[in-house]
Order: structure tokens, then C-alpha cells, then sequence
């Protein structure tokens, strides 16, 4: 009995013990929550992001900075949920905050660019409508307006002609036939380009040209071109040049990715970074992620990251894998770009001593 009893309160001991070890190493469910939550706020708003950017054709270039704010409290906060969860819980709430504001800022500026592009349409096809209507008029009574008032500026005037009674009348016919024809001829057609008439046409075809032009722009300048994402893999300098070939295991190999966005619209774009081997079957490769980095790009935007991987393991023609990954506002989850690229290098020991 006294054995038994010993026993139990040796457990008891043991488990008073090892308790606050325990507690360090479970994830805290507080702070697991708080950074699932941050996640799914960025997600919001970066869904109302796109949505504002389709409504009104850009966005705060401000929200887009503050977002990739929040991306990066976000992942510090999940890289943290194990080792210090009060930081971690810290950081996902931080991000979470961050979210909102853009969240409402980006609501803020749908509702105030549609009205402006509202009233723009609006204005463009008011004076669309003036410059035809003028156009009309110019048409139908400019000629006589004109004529009328080329007409008033000069009924005071007298017209006098000059005969000279002396000069033959051969030499009169003579020049009378030369008006009929030769350079004389062809500027006298040349003037009648040029009348009243004409003028009015030319003006109010012109009118026409402009107000169609101003009616049928904004979708002409709001037609997509080719859309495409970029993905690249830079050195250490952040040149096509100077890659490792060789490392040692448990080092960080010092890279950069650079990302690229020329689509119509917001993109979130995920590199996924795997460390792999001349086995691995790639795009994509099923491997886990070893590194991921986010960014959030506008349109004709690029982005230059570092991509610091810790190399863990020895091993010949190991690889690093780059994967481009984007987030799709409609299932809420990243989708497969079909973009990667990759760089090979030995991986050997540390030396001993």
C-alpha cells in the first residue's frame, strides 16, 4: 500500500515537473486562432482590393503597402505559433488591424472613384453632345451666318473698276484668255477650296471626330493587352550571374527572387521555395515548402525579395526549387502558376576540426 502511494506521488512530482515543459513546445491555441484570423483578414482584404481596382481601375498604392505590411506580421506571427506564442499572438493581431484599415480604406475608394468615374462619363458625354449639336449648326447656318456677317462689316463699301482706253484690244483679249488657263487656272481652283462652305464642312466634321473620339476612349484606353506573371532567380548581387555551385550543409545561401505582375488586375503572389534533388519531380514539386515569400503586386508592378534558404542536409546535385504561386480571391486559396525556375549546387559536410 505504502508502495502504491509512492508511487503516485512520484507521478504527481513528475508531471508538477515536466508541465512547463510541455507548455512551451504545444502550440497555444490563442495564438494559433489569432493567426488564422490574420490570414483570413488579409484575404478580405485583398478580395475588396481587386474588387475596387476592377470598379475604378487603381487602387491607393498606400493600401497596397500597408497590406504587404500585414503579410509580413502575418508570416512572422505563423513562423513564431510554436517557439513564443505571446509574440506570435502579438504580430497576427497586428497584422489583423492592419488588415482592416486596408480593408476599409480600399471600400472608401470604390465608393468615392466610382462617383468620379460616374460623373467623368457623364461630363464626357455632355460635351460629346455639345460639340455634335454644334457641329450640326456650324453645318446647316454657318455658311449664311458668315456671309451675313462678311456682308455687314462691308455694305459701305464702293467698288470702282479701272479701263485703261488706250491699251489695244488684242492685248485686252490676251489677257482675258490667260485667266481661262495655265497657273492662273489652277490657283483660281485652288481658292475655291477654301469658300464659306467648305470651311463650315471641315469645322464640323472635326467637331464630329472630337466628340466621338471622347465618347469611345475610356474603352479603348481600358482594353487589357497581354497578361502575363514574371518569376526569376537572382544571386547574391541580384544579377543574373554569380550563383553557388557549392555549399556546406546547415549553412543560408543569400539569393533573391524577383516577381513580376502584368496582369489587369491585383495579384498576391506566393514563391514557394523546395529544396530537392536530381529525383525530384518538378512543376510543381511534392515537396514542402522550405520557404515561402508573399507580395502584393499592382499591375505592371515587379518586386526584387531575398530569399535567404537554409541548405540542411549533404548531398550531390541538390536543387532549389522556385515556384510561383497566386492567390485566388474566389476559392481563398493559392493556385499553381506553372512558373518556376530552379539552381543546382553540392552540398558537402562541415569540415571536421
Amino acid at each position: 500500500m505504502m508502495k502504491a502511494v509512492k508511487i503516485l506521488i512520484l507521478a504527481a512530482i513528475l508531471a508538477v515537473l515536466l508541465q512547463p515543459v510541455v507548455s512551451t513546445v504545444r502550440c497555444d491555441p490563442a495564438a494559433g486562432q489569432a493567426v488564422n484570423s490574420s490570414w483570413s483578414s488579409i484575404g478580405a482584404a485583398f478580395t475588396q482590393m481587386q474588387d475596387t481596382y476592377k470598379a475604378v481601375g487603381s487602387v491607393p498604392q498606400v493600401d497596397v503597402t500597408l497590406l504587404n505590411e500585414a503579410i509580413a506580421n502575418a508570416t512572422a506571427a505563423q513562423n513564431l505559433v510554436n517557439s513564443n506564442p505571446s509574440q506570435a499572438q502579438q504580430l497576427a493581431q497586428q497584422a489583423t488591424a492592419t488588415a482592416g484599415i486596408v480593408n476599409q480604406s480600399l471600400v472608401t475608394a470604390k465608393t468615392q472613384g466610382s462617383f468620379l468615374q460616374q460623373l467623368n462619363g457623364t461630363v464626357l458625354n455632355l460635351i460629346a453632345i455639345v460639340l455634335i449639336v454644334l457641329a450640326i449648326l456650324i453645318y446647316r447656318f454657318g455658311p449664311d451666318a458668315l456671309r451675313g456677317v462678311w456682308f455687314r462689316q462691308r455694305k459701305n463699301y464702293g467698288v470702282r473698276v479701272n479701263v485703261d482706253v488706250n491699251e489695244p484690244s488684242e492685248k485686252k483679249e490676251g489677257k482675258a484668255g490667260n485667266k481661262g488657263g495655265g497657273e492662273d487656272a489652277e490657283e483660281d481652283e485652288d481658292r475655291t477650296l477654301f469658300t464659306i462652305d467648305n470651311i463650315c464642312k471641315i469645322v464640323a466634321v472635326i467637331l464630329v471626330v472630337i466628340a466621338v473620339t471622347a465618347i469611345v476612349y475610356p474603352y479603348l484606353a481600358n482594353k487589357p493587352g497581354e497578361q502575363f506573371s514574371e518569376l526569376g532567380v537572382l544571386g547574391p548581387t541580384q544579377n543574373l550571374s554569380g550563383y553557388p555551385t557549392e555549399v556546406v550543409a546547415g549553412s543560408t545561401v543569400n539569393l533573391y527572387t524577383y516577381v513580376g505582375n502584368y496582369l489587369d488586375a491585383p495579384a498576391w503572389y506566393s514563391v514557394q521555395i523546395k529544396i530537392g534533388d536530381n529525383s525530384t519531380a518538378v512543376n510543381p514539386a511534392n515537396l514542402p515548402a522550405a520557404l515561402t515569400i508573399d507580395t502584393v503586386l499592382l499591375p505592371g508592378e515587379n518586386s526584387t525579395l531575398p530569399a535567404n534558404v537554409l541548405i540542411p542536409s549533404v548531398g550531390d546535385n541538390q536543387r532549389i526549387i522556385f515556384e510561383l504561386w497566386e492567390f485566388n480571391a474566389t476559392t481563398g486559396s493559392f493556385s499553381y502558376t506553372g512558373l518556376w525556375d530552379q539552381i543546382w549546387l553540392n552540398v558537402t559536410a562541415e569540415p571536421v576540426g
